[in-house]
């Protein structure tokens, strides 16, 4: 790989790993200058005993709750985060704290962005670089391994009025710190243990081939593709499979880690606009696509593809085609050995959508580092139907 002429990398999150790590919550959240902390969960991680964890930890540090939200949605959306903001503004808190996977993270940097500036967040806060200072400090706790929103310096929210997935990007939407703790993961479903876990896989393959990689990306990319190859069928099969379960959360954040340098590509925009039009969990639509959309890219990105091959145990020839094309047919491998549906079709995505899934793919910014340029929709259609 070609080492670039100039590339800038960022990281601003302190990364806390180890089981039993949630019982760090509220010293750290004192080290972060907080006494009023802001819980944002889902309704399932509130009754696993989390949540009810972390208050313990915060009250012990002299860190007072002064707000649980627990009901965020799996798309999460603009009208519902600022709901959320009038409900706690009130309270007046100066540490959010949240524990949950990407919808409740992503919840979380918007309700952490508005306190710190009020305003409608999507009239006045949508896009890249809007926001240019630090915002309300920020804990979170992943309790899957996937996102890697723990990690990067974006979010993904749904206008469920106009029907669209809108991206918010700044540096100072990375959270301040991170605790991995494999213990709160041990309950995640299979399937939603696997989905997860493709969509890291899929936010390292990406990375690696964006026409924005750099050495460090590459390196972190091609580890977490390693670690995910080995331990998500382990953790698929085994949901209490401590070393498992941890190696996937390492993984998961590495890769966000690069992807939130190096960006994404095709199968994210294709992903996000398949969510939006039909429903689908952005994670699921990631694994469905990934191996079509490797496809798509292999003659931009074969040197690159044929590395990724490799991590996932390919024996390579020196034919980089070749052996990209068989990396992908490791991905196929992984997806089929985690029990995931495969096609478009399964999971109740109809062929009448495909020009509206093709329009928005056209408009996602992913596309803009994707290795290969897409040039119409017809060629967003076309994939389409070869997934389907």
């Amino acid at each position: 790989m070609a080492l670039s002429e100039y590339f800038q990398f960022h990281d601003r999150t302190k990364v806390i790993y180890g089981p039993g790590t949630l019982e760090s919550a509220g010293d750290e959240a004192r080290l972060l200058g907080g006494s009023k902390a802001l819980i944002v969960t889902d309704a399932i991680i509130r009754k696993l005993g989390y949540v009810d964890t972390a208050i313990n930890s915060l009250k012990s540090a002299g860190v007072e709750v002064v707000a649980i939200i627990d009901d965020v949605p799996q798309d999460s959306g603009a009208q519902y985060i600022q709901n959320i903001y009038e409900k706690v503004k009130g309270a007046a808190p100066d540490v959010c704290v949240g524990i949950g996977g990407g919808s409740v993270i992503d919840t979380l940097k918007m309700v952490a962005l508005l306190l710190k500036e009020g305003g409608d967040l999507l009239a006045d806060h949508q896009g890249a670089y809007v926001q240019e200072r630090p915002i309300t400090p920020m804990l979170i706790v992943p309790t899957t391994a996937g996102t890697g929103s723990e990690i990067t310096f974006a979010a993904v929210i749904k206008d469920h009025e106009a029907g669209m997935k809108l991206s918010y990007v700044s540096h100072y939407f990375g959270p301040n710190t991170a605790i991995l703790d494999p213990m709160v993961t041990l309950s995640m479903p299979p399937k939603i243990t696997a989905f997860t876990g493709m969509d890291a896989l899929t936010h390292a393959v990406e990375t690696l081939v964006s026409t924005e990689a750099n050495p460090v990306t590459e390196s972190l990319a091609l580890g977490a593709i390693r670690m995910i190859n080995k331990w998500l069928p382990a953790a698929v099969k085994d949901g209490e499979n401590v070393e498992a379960r941890g190696q996937m959360l390492l993984a998961s954040c590495m890769a966000g880690l690069a992807f939130a340098n190096s960006l994404v590509g095709i199968v994210h925009a294709v992903a996000h606009s398949v969510g939006a039009v039909a429903g689908v969990p952005h994670g699921l639509a990631n694994s469905i696509l990934l191996p079509w959309c490797m496809e798509f890219n292999v003659d931009a990105a074969a040197e690159k593809f044929a590395l990724a091959a490799q991590a996932m145990g390919v024996a390579l020839t020196g034919d980089d085609r070749a052996d990209a094309l068989a990396g992908v047919e490791k991905v196929r491998a992984l997806v089929a050995e985690t029990g995931l549906p495969v096609k478009l079709s399964d999971v109740g995505v109809s062929q009448d959508s495909f020009e509206d899934i093709a329009a928005l793919t056209m408009g996602d910014g992913s596309l803009f580092t994707n290795p290969r340029p897409v040039e119409d929709m017809e060629e967003v259609v076309a994939l389409l139907k070869k997934a389907f």
